[in-house]
């Protein structure tokens, strides 16, 4: 930490400014957006398409993120728990009332396997839990307790529909 000294990172759709802190990026090739979070300090968000205006920058404090959607070149910053945002780094999964296709993603990310949807209603349903070092099975089973949804785990991948649809 820094704050005299600060590091740039530079990704796809925009640049994160670290101005000496703690913070969470989340920058993934398959999704529409990033994500950046701060737990400790302050950090400036500067989308891609940036004109270089100050107006342009995002600056970010404590507990603060900011979502930039690609689609609408627009970022939204909103209230974040940091520790949620980091509790990846020790083996846990937090999703709150989050998509279940993002939530979809994040399964692949950890597990290895693909989640297919096979159903559009299914990948709109919006699920909050919290996972610590669990299977993949297990987070299935919890997470379609609070939502019904019917799932299949293959060698490679992960079916999942809402209960009106089959499964193969």
């Amino acid at each position: 930490k820094n704050a005299d000294k600060p590091f740039i990172i530079h990704l796809a759709n925009g640049t994160v400014k670290v101005l000496g802190t703690s913070f969470n990026i989340r920058a993934y090739d398959n999704e529409k957006f990033i994500e950046t979070s701060v737990a400790t300090g302050k950090v400036a968000f500067i989308p891609k398409k940036a004109t270089g205006n100050k107006q342009d920058t995002v600056f970010l404090t404590v507990d603060k993120k900011v979502r930039y959607l690609f689609t609408k070149e627009e970022a939204y910053v909103e209230p974040t728990i940091s520790a949620e945002d980091i509790a990846w780094i020790g083996g846990k999964l937090v999703f709150k009332a989050m998509a279940f296709d993002e939530i979809g993603l994040e399964l692949e990310r950890n597990f290895g396997k693909k989640v297919v949807f096979l159903s559009d209603s299914a990948r709109q349903f919006r699920l909050t839990g919290s996972f610590q070092n669990n299977s993949l099975d297990e987070i299935l089973f919890y997470l379609s307790k609070s939502t019904e949804f019917k799932y299949k785990i293959n060698n490679d991948e992960v079916l999942i529909s809402d209960v009106s649809t089959k499964l193969p």
